[in-house]
């Protein structure tokens, strides 16, 4: 980017995410092996890897406000194809 301008380079993101905290409270789960529900309870700190979901967040954030840009601009035109009512 150079001024707010793309420069056609791949655009490149430095992103970190604070760690998601473990919940200490009872919990429905299910056993995959056996097929039956149990509840689980954590006693320590379990940090689990959501890097390979964060990352398709960050994409998907990233392509919405190009888009939202390239809308704004007038530069694309979908009228009648999206309904971007909330």
């Amino acid at each position: 980017m150079l001024g707010g301008i793309s420069s056609s380079m791949p655009i490149i993101f430095k992103v970190a995410f604070k760690h998601t905290p473990t919940i200490f409270k009872l919990q429905k789960t299910i056993d995959l092996k056996n097929l039956v529900e149990k509840k689980i309870k954590f006693s320590e700190q379990h940090d689990s890897c959501f890097v390979f979901r964060g990352v398709a967040v960050v994409e998907a954030v990233a392509n919405i406000a190009i888009v939202s840009q390239i809308l704004n601009k007038g530069k694309l035109k979908v009228e009648g194809l999206v309904d971007w009512k909330f």
